[in-house]
């Protein structure tokens, strides 16, 4: 398979993992990028309880991995702009679905390495 691109985020660090211009560029393409979402997610979602998320608070979603739509699902249930945690090595390096979850805004852990895990909560903050 071709590379997409993406490995230089295995070795990014807190500093060089994204840019302000790249945090702008995301807020900025947010409403349009949950139009691609929905034209992405094939099955219907039911949300059963969604809270009341205040406007400029920072919040954590967390998921699992359910079926094979699960994260463009979430991402497009979600009301605002989210990152994504990512730990698959393999896929990022090499799928290049993955480049759309680069636009989207992820920050990739390397899950066998303590050093990325521990960089992964400040990446968050």
């Amino acid at each position: 398979m071709k590379r997409t691109g993406l490995k230089k985020y295995e070795y990014a660090d807190v500093e060089h993992f994204t840019s302000k211009a790249g945090l702008r560029f995301r807020k900025i393409m947010n409403k349009s990028w949950h139009i691609f979402l929905k034209l992405g997610t094939t099955r219907k979602i039911h949300i059963v309880d969604y809270p009341q998320l205040q406007k400029g608070k920072n919040y954590i979603f967390a998921c699992n991995h359910s079926f094979d739509e699960d994260v463009i699902s979430t991402l497009y249930a979600i009301d605002r702009n989210a990152y994504v945690l990512n730990g698959s090595t393999d896929q990022t390096e090499h799928n290049p679905k993955f480049l759309a979850l680069w636009a989207n805004g992820m920050i990739y852990v390397n899950r066998c390495d303590s050093e990325s895990r521990r960089q992964a909560v400040q990446k968050m903050i």
